[in-house]
């Protein structure tokens, strides 16, 4: 696409480009506990050096990314940051098809890794800087495509993370039990090649409705101006000339020369109140989306090989996270269609707020389950070691003793 309308019917291309995006991206993130099960057995190493390189992966993504943001506060700020350095430049299509290419070229050099230091190194950096070159430039892109319809349009795009965390884990496990970890990486390699799909169809130019229109005003006004011949050669209905003008008339055109300085004072206090308004907003979100992204990521992390530890199989994990990507899924699409009802304008943070307050109470929830299954875990290994002494005491021919109550 070279340049569309705000809200038109071409705006929602860019939405099917960030909900593949999404798929691809949520998907990834959501089965890297089962990637990391798989390579921790190839490369027989700790299971510290995996964990670090997801949050590498996690922090590159969102640190980078972090300039495309709309409420950044000023241009001083937002240049020392590459990810917005570069799309000021280059536009986000070429940004968004760099990170398409990279998290391919970074996913094929993690499949051939010779050991554990170049897969992080790959992993940890190549896709964590692609994957930064994509993620907030979808969201940046359809905000300046949509005004009335802006959270039907979110929801939209972010339902392909549920749809990717629901499809996925199954598809990487069935490519890395049939393929093995190698060759199912580079299976992985090659559909991050569908992230330039999204560049594709990403625009160039986003114009207003308004803008358009205006423009077609003027030049045709313009053009009638051109047509038309000059008022001054005109005699004026009073006598004389147009260009005489009484003093009446001239007195209130003096007098609003003055307006424009106060416009103008007016004005600046309005920018310096937003200026004030996007710092406090962007410390909001970075504090929140640690704390929420934090969370999210651990519970991604460790889930997989919990659910192993703790004798379910693969089948019954994945199938746990395909029905939680189902009940994010309609819950996105929920709140996205809330929020664009005209009694709930302007309340998008009261709803994000109270997501993260039920996230917050499960990941509770999720922590004293898990508290009290390593206890009983424990409890039976202890009990069955005992059990296994005693029988083995009694295969040697010995009876256990007892004492004689005294009399």
């Amino acid at each position: 696409m070279s340049t569309i309308v705000v809200d038109s019917p071409r705006a929602w291309g860019t939405v099917v480009g960030g909900f593949i995006a999404n798929f691809i991206l949520g998907g990834l993130g959501k089965s890297y506990g089962i990637i990391l099960e798989h390579f921790q057995d190839e490369f027989e190493a700790p299971t510290a050096v995996f964990t670090l390189t997801g949050g590498v992966i996690y922090m590159l993504m969102f640190v980078l990314s972090l300039g495309q943001m709309p409420c950044m506060p000023s241009p001083l700020l937002t240049a020392t940051l590459p990810n917005h350095f570069v799309v000021q430049r280059i536009g986000d299509r070429a940004v968004v098809m760099i990170g398409g290419i990279g998290a391919c070229v970074s996913l094929f050099i993690a499949a051939i890794a010779p050991n554990v230091t170049v897969w992080a190194i790959a992993i940890g950096g190549g896709v964590g800087f692609s994957f930064s070159c994509v993620y907030f430039n979808i969201f940046s892109v359809i905000g300046r495509c949509f005004r009335e319809k802006l959270g039907l349009a979110n929801g939209l795009s972010v339902a392909g993370v549920s749809v990717g965390q629901m499809a996925f884990p199954s598809l990487v496990t069935l490519f890395l039990q049939r393929y093995g970890v190698r060759a199912g990486t580079v299976v992985m390699a090659a559909f991050s090649l569908h992230l330039c799909i999204t560049a594709a169809l990403m625009p160039r130019h986003v114009v207003d409705a308004e803008s358009e229109e205006d423009i077609v005003v003027s030049s045709s006004s313009i053009s009638r101006r051109i047509e038309e011949p000059s008022s001054s050669l005109l005699p004026s209905p009073l006598g004389g000339s147009a260009n005489d003008l009484d003093e009446k008339e001239l007195d209130p055109m003096l007098q609003q020369r003055e307006t424009p300085l106060t416009v103008y004072s007016s004005s600046s206090k309005i920018m310096q109140h937003q200026e004030r308004l996007a710092t406090a907003l962007l410390v909001i979100f970075v504090i929140g989306k640690v704390f929420a992204d934090n969370g999210d990521v651990g519970i991604s992390f460790i889930a997989p090989p919990y659910g192993s530890q703790i004798g379910f199989s693969a089948h019954t994990t994945n199938m746990a996270i395909a029905v939680a990507g189902i009940v994010d899924l309609l819950s996105r699409l929920f709140f996205g269609w809330l929020t664009d009802r005209p009694m709930c304008r302007g309340r998008r943070g009261t709803f994000l707020a109270f997501t993260w307050l039920v996230e917050g109470a499960v990941a509770l929830g999720f922590g004293e389950i898990a508290e009290t299954s390593w206890s009983l875990t424990a409890i039976s290994t202890s009990s069955a070691s005992h059990s296994k002494v005693r029988n083995a005491f009694l295969r040697g021919g010995h009876t256990p003793t007892t004492r004689s109550r005294p009399t």
